[in-house]
């Protein structure tokens, strides 16, 4: 079961994807006025808890 924080970001993750097609770090750090290092832990638990699939950025 996901915790509150964990759905904010899942919320404002599925948002971002509906309105851009992706949802970067950056992005959704933005968005929760949190550290981009934040986002990267969160979702990286959002990944291994199979909440979502966490893509590194392949530039």
């Amino acid at each position: 079961m996901p915790t509150p924080s964990m759905e904010d970001y899942i919320e404002k993750i599925y948002s971002l994807i509906e309105k851009k097609g992706y949802a970067r770090v950056s992005d959704i750090a933005d968005e929760l006025f949190v550290h981009p290092s934040s986002v990267t832990k969160m979702v990286q638990k959002l990944d291994k808890d199979e909440y979502l699939v966490y893509e590194k950025y392949r530039g």
